[in-house]
């Protein structure tokens, strides 16, 4: 119940902290939208304010949608 985000580079075998989404409790989702690598563009749902962040650098970094 920490609001943070992690991301993988190696296919899921490590894991470094992204970001938090601001106050958030609960990140509930991520849904991948289109490109790949380093410009993936990904959303995600929180909990329990219901925001949408947005990343649009492979998940590197989230801002509010």
């Amino acid at each position: 119940p920490t609001g943070q985000v992690y991301r993988s580079v190696d296919g899921g075998q490590t894991w470094t902290l992204a970001q938090r989404l601001g106050t958030e409790t609960y990140v509930f989702s991520i849904a991948y939208i289109s490109g790949s690598g380093d410009t993936a563009v990904l959303v995600a749902g929180t909990y329990p304010t219901g925001q949408v962040y947005r990343s649009v650098d492979g998940g590197q970094t989230w801002t509010l949608a």
